[in-house]
């Protein structure tokens, strides 16, 4: 049975928006007004898909989608806004806010190199045990021949 939780309205929009706009995950969001995530996506698809479409010619569930889309990436500016400026208060007085905001803003010049070492290294081992995994069916077969 199709009920109206999957339905866009005012309501919907505003919770979601709030929750997002406090630095909530989208799922979170999509629970307090009782929509499954997929629902959030088609939501903004269907936005994106009218966002070359003249105001003047949409409907007003139309606008609402709009309005939807509009108002989550103003949210979500604002939630990196007002996260971005909590570090950079604390830097002052706390290396390690400046040193993980270098780390992610320059990656080229901060990020540390023992983490990307390691990826790697590992990266090296899975390759050479997937290497050797492939090469067993042909030794095998090499040998019974």
């Amino acid at each position: 049975m199709i009920t109206s939780q999957g339905k866009i309205n005012k309501e919907k929009i505003d919770v979601i928006v709030n929750h997002i706009r406090t630095g909530n995950y989208i799922s979170t969001a999509c629970r307090a007004v009782g929509i499954h995530d997929n629902t959030y996506t088609n939501w903004i698809n269907k936005a994106e898909s009218l966002l070359d479409k003249p105001a003047s010619l949409l409907t007003e569930e139309e606008k609402l989608y709009c309005a939807f889309y509009e108002q989550v990436k103003t949210a979500e500016s604002e939630a990196e806004s007002k996260a971005v400026q909590c570090v950079r208060d604390a830097m002052p007085k706390n290396w390690l806010a400046a040193m993980t905001w270098l780390e992610r803003k320059f990656p080229d010049k901060w990020a540390r190199r023992e983490a990307l070492d390691i990826n790697v290294t590992h990266a090296m081992k899975f390759q050479k045990t997937l290497v050797e995994a492939l090469q067993r069916p042909l030794l095998t077969e090499a040998e019974s021949e």
